[in-house]
C-alpha cells in the first residue's frame, strides 16, 4: 500500500471510530431536553389519553419532560406532515393510527410526505374497539337490526359523526354501511372529544366511539349502546354484543367486513433518526406497557398493548396499507 492509500485509511478508520463514538454520546445523553408526542386530534379522545399516559411515564423514566401537543385536522395528515419534518433527532414524534396507512391508500391525498420514507417506525402501541351508539333523542332504535331497518327507510336521511375521514369509527361505520347496503352521511369533528359532544346535542344522531369513552355515556343513559366493532366482545362491555352478532344473517362476505376493522395506535419518528434513539423510544415504550399501574390506565381504556420491534411494526404498515388498497379497488372504500 502505498503512503497516500495508507493515510486515507487512517482517514475513514478514525471517521468511522469517531462516528460510532458520537452515536455512542448520542444515546448516553438522551433525552438532555424536553420531547414532544404529538398527537393528531383535539385532547379528550382516546389517542389523546393514550398519548398523556406514555408521557407521564416516560418523563418520569427519563427524568425529562414528555410534553403532548395536539395538532388536529387534515385525516391526521397535519400532524404526520409536522412531523416528517421534524429534526431526526428523536426530541418529536407523532401517535398514529389507522388513517395513516388509509390516506395512504387514497389517490386524491397530495401528502407532502411518504407514510413509509418519510418516519423512522417505533412501535405498535397496542389496539381498541369502537362502540357503536345512538342519541334515544334523535334516533328511536334499540338494535342494530332496527337501525338497518331506519336507514334503509330513509337512505341519506341519518347522519353519523366521526373524528375524520378514514379515522377507525369511521372506518368502522364505512365496513359496516357497505356490508349492509345502507347509506348515512358523515360529519367529521377535531377529535372524539368534540364528536362525543355533538352526539350528546344531537347534532349527530349516531357515532361509532372509543368504547370507554362511550360507554360511561351510555351507562348514564345518555346514548344507547348497541354494538362494538371487531371480531370479539369488549372485555369492558361484555353484555353488548359485536356488530356482527347483532347485524343478524349476512353473507360471508359482509360478515367478514363488520368484523374486520382493527383500531391499532403506533409511533413513529422522523426518518433518519437515529437507530440507537429509536431503541431509547421502543424501550421506554415497552416499559410503559408493561407497568402495573400504566397497564391499569390501558385496561381501563380498553386497550389491549402490543410493543412489537421497529423492524415488525414497519413490516405491519406496509401491509396495512396494501390492505386499505384492496378494499378501495373492491369498491368498500370510496
Amino acid at each position: 500500500m502505498t503512503k497516500t492509500g495508507g493515510r486515507w485509511l487512517a482517514v475513514l478508520l478514525l471517521t468511522a471510530t469517531l462516528g460510532i463514538a458520537n452515536c455512542g454520546a448520542r444515546a448516553a445523553s438522551f433525552p438532555s431536553r424536553p420531547v414532544r408526542i404529538v398527537v393528531p386530534f383535539a385532547p379528550g379522545g382516546v389517542t389523546d389519553v393514550l398519548a398523556r399516559i406514555l408521557a407521564q411515564y416516560l418523563s418520569q423514566h427519563w427524568g425529562q419532560s414528555v410534553i403532548v401537543e395536539n395538532r388536529p385536522g387534515g385525516n391526521t395528515t397535519i400532524a404526520d406532515n409536522y412531523v416528517a419534518h421534524a429534526a431526526p433527532d428523536g426530541y418529536t414524534v407523532v401517535v398514529i393510527l389507522t388513517s395513516h396507512t388509509v390516506s395512504a391508500s387514497d389517490p386524491q391525498y397530495t401528502l407532502s410526505y411518504d407514510p413509509i420514507k418519510s418516519f423512522a417506525p417505533i412501535t405498535m402501541l397496542g389496539s381498541t374497539q369502537d362502540l357503536l351508539v345512538v342519541n334515544p333523542s334523535g334516533l328511536k332504535v334499540k338494535s342494530v337490526k332496527e337501525l338497518i331497518a331506519e336507514a334503509k327507510a330513509r337512505p341519506g336521511a341519518l347522519n353519523f359523526g366521526s373524528s375524520g375521514t378514514y379515522t377507525p369509527g369511521f372506518l368502522s361505520m364505512a365496513l359496516f354501511m357497505h356490508a349492509t347496503g345502507i347509506k348515512m352521511v358523515n360529519v367529521t369533528y377535531k377529535g372524539s372529544g368534540p364528536m362525543l359532544a355533538a352526539v350528546l346535542g344531537g347534532e349527530v344522531q349516531l357515532t361509532f366511539g372509543t368504547v370507554a369513552t362511550f360507554l360511561q355515556q351510555s351507562k348514564a343513559g345518555k346514548l344507547v349502546a348497541l354494538a362494538v366493532s371487531g371480531p370479539t366482545r369488549s372485555p369492558i362491555a361484555p353484555d353488548v354484543p359485536t356488530l356482527l352478532e347483532a347485524s343478524g344473517p349476512l353473507d360471508k362476505d359482509a360478515a367478514a367486513l363488520v368484523s374486520s376493522n382493527d383500531n391499532w395506535y403506533g409511533a413513529l419518528a422522523p426518518a433518519g433518526t437515529p437507530p440507537e434513539i429509536i431503541k431509547i423510544w421502543h424501550d421506554g415504550i415497552v416499559a410503559a406497557l408493561h407497568d402495573p399501574e400504566v397497564g391499569k390506565l390501558l385496561v381501563g381504556q380498553g386497550f389491549v398493548a402490543d410493543g412489537r420491534s421497529p423492524e415488525a411494526f414497519a413490516a405491519f404498515l406496509k401491509e396495512d396499507i396494501a390492505k386499505w388498497r384492496r378494499m378501495r379497488q373492491e369498491h368498500v372504500l370510496k
